[in-house]
């Protein structure tokens, strides 16, 4: 077994559909990259990783990106490591509020997958993921259609964001 991911037999498997699938696939550009003055080019695409629910600890971490703001945090650990789920910490989410989100998508639900892009080695068996979208059996939250994240626009005093996520 490679990854979270498990393809084939598992029970985890049917938590994703064949859209889940190609919207992996059908990656057209990275969800994340180097920067341009970077010394060294790098991209990383989403991907899908799925775990027990059991397995997963959700919470808000403090960061400093700019100052120091709380994040909704997901640490995911398998057999093969521990993972950091945050969401793009270049919006000012309403860290509980995002929580409470979560919280209610997975309620009773046995696994859980998570659509992101790795960034970063934390250590040994740890890394830093940016998330993009949670699912489980009870439905999907997509970071840019969350609550969270229009009021994150709105801290931000993105009107026209507002406006486009408005109708």
């Amino acid at each position: 077994m490679t990854g979270a991911l498990i393809r084939g037999e598992s029970p985890i498997l049917s938590l994703l559909n064949r859209a889940d699938f190609e919207e992996e696939e059908n990656q057209q550009t990275p969800a994340l990259s180097s920067g341009l003055n970077s010394p060294e080019d790098w991209e990383s695409y989403n991907e899908w990783r799925c775990y027990q629910t059991e397995r997963i600890e959700l919470l808000c971490t403090e960061i400093d990106y700019g100052g120091l703001r709380k994040v909704p945090t997901i640490i995911a650990t398998d057999e093969e490591g521990r993972i950091e789920y945050d969401v793009d910490p270049t919006f000012n989410w309403d860290c509980e509020f995002t929580l409470q989100e979560w919280r209610n998508l997975i309620k009773g639900s046995p696994q859980v997958c998570f659509f992101g892009a790795f960034l970063q080695s934390l250590g040994e068996k740890e890394s830093l993921w940016i998330l993009s979208q949670v699912k489980s059996h009870n439905g999907y939250w997509k970071e840019y259609e969350s609550e969270a994240y229009r009021y994150a626009q709105r801290d931000l005093g993105d009107t026209e964001s507002d406006t486009l996520n408005d109708e």
